[in-house]
Parts: structure tokens; C-alpha cells; sequence
């Protein structure tokens, strides 16, 4: 009796970690002209007309060009997988504050552990983003952004 609940708790976990990405997919298409910058990063809360459910959403210093070229440039391949190649993404979450700062890094769905470090080293050392509005005030957000590796 006591085997089956650990058991069950285990396949939940497994199920909500494979349709995180799903969720992500489902949140982010909302048909909008914007809809590209949502793709990457888009704050955690239900989406308006406008695809951020925020008077003016987070942005990354320069707009999701400069986010896409900070992602490019900065990432850092770990010692232990030079040599070896990898393609795909490593989600992780984060809040951008009021004041804009980055923080609570975490990753969502692990890959490798030494990437995953690499990636959150490079999301931590990010520039302040200008931070959400909401009825005018600027607000603390919940974050989740897609970081693409190919190495």
C-alpha cells in the first residue's frame, strides 16, 4: 500500500513535466502581431488582446532582438560537453521585480546538469529588462523563456 502512493506522486510529476511544454505552446499562440515576442518570453498570467495580459509587458533592454543576440552570444558550453553536440531548449523561470532586476532563476524542465548551470549562470548575469505595467504601475512579473542551444 505504502509503494503505490510514491509510484503515483512519480507519475504526476512525470506527467506535468511533459506537458509543461505544451502549456508554454498553448499560452503563447494568441494570433496577435506581437505574437513572435511572446515565443521566447512571456510573463505567467492570462493573455489580453494584445498577447501579454499586462498594459505594457517585460522587455529586455534593446527588445527581443537584443534578448536573442544576449542569448547567442553569452551562453557558455560547459567544459564536460565540449565535443559533443546538443540541439534543442533549456526552460527556465524567472521574475523580473519592480525595480527590473532578474531573479529566482530556476529551470524547468532539466537537460544536463552542467548545461542547465551554464544557462542559469548566463539568465542571472542578465541586464535589468524594463519591467511590467499594470493600470500604470510597474509590477513584479513571473517569467518563463525558452533558451535555445545549439552547440
Amino acid at each position: 500500500m505504502f509503494g503505490k502512493k510514491p509510484l503515483a506522486r512519480l507519475l504526476a510529476v512525470a506527467t506535468l513535466l511533459l506537458l509543461c511544454p505544451l502549456s508554454i505552446a498553448a499560452q503563447t499562440d494568441t494570433g496577435s502581431k506581437n505574437n513572435d515576442e511572446w515565443r521566447t518570453a512571456y510573463p505567467e498570467k492570462p493573455l489580453s488582446d494584445d498577447g501579454s495580459g499586462y498594459d505594457k509587458a517585460p522587455q529586455f533592454p534593446g527588445g527581443q532582438e537584443a534578448l536573442k543576440q544576449y542569448l547567442k552570444n553569452s551562453l557558455v558550453v560547459p567544459a564536460s560537453m565540449e565535443g559533443q553536440h546538443f540541439k534543442g531548449n533549456v526552460i527556465v523561470g524567472f521574475s523580473v521585480l519592480k525595480s527590473g532586476k532578474v531573479t529566482g532563476c530556476y529551470v524547468v524542465e532539466p537537460t544536463n546538469r552542467d548545461l542547465d548551470k551554464a544557462v542559469l549562470k548566463m539568465i542571472k548575469a542578465m541586464p535589468d529588462w524594463i519591467p511590467a505595467r499594470e493600470k500604470g504601475k510597474t509590477v513584479r512579473t513571473n517569467c518563463c523563456l525558452a533558451v535555445p542551444v545549439d552547440f
